[in-house]
């Protein structure tokens, strides 16, 4: 479990910190790092066989992407800048390559963009289409037993 601290308290202001859970119990609790208070979290993932967290700026709309192991951040990899009403939809295998793939969804329109991304970098990008505003993304997953994220 990832937590940030709140920016309304300035102890923990942009503070992040990973949580290790088992038995239905906190194990034990590690400080990640002290990122800029404009950084909100936007998910989890897998790359490179390692857990992924996604952080965007929230007057940028920069996209930071850093790998975990063994409860430390060990890489960190700017993606890119998207408009801020390009929304973080979620993460899924996507291009059938195995890496975490991202997707975006434009809150005005209600279309849908994949990122496909391996070792910290967006590879290819793709339109999906468009969805009306009045469906909300609900998850990801392998519902047509194919091997990949639908």
């Amino acid at each position: 479990m990832i937590l940030r601290g709140s920016n309304a308290v300035a102890a923990v202001m942009g503070q992040y910190e990973i949580y290790d859970i088992g038995s239905n119990t906190i194990l034990a609790a590690y400080q990640l790092a002290q990122i800029g208070t404009d950084w909100r979290f936007s998910g989890l993932g897998a790359s490179s066989g390692n857990s992924t967290m996604l952080l965007r700026n929230a007057s940028t709309g920069g996209f930071e992407l850093y790998g975990l192991s063994s409860n430390n951040i060990i890489t960190a990899s700017f993606l890119g800048a998207v408009g801020l009403d390009w929304q973080f939809a979620g993460f899924g295998n996507f291009a059938s390559l195995g890496e975490s793939d991202m997707i975006l969804r434009n809150g005005n329109t209600g279309a849908l963009q994949v990122y496909d991304i391996a070792n910290g970098q967006i590879t290819n990008t793709a339109a999906l289409g468009t969805v009306g505003l009045d469906w909300q993304v609900g998850g990801f997953g392998n519902f047509s037993s194919r091997g990949t994220s639908d």
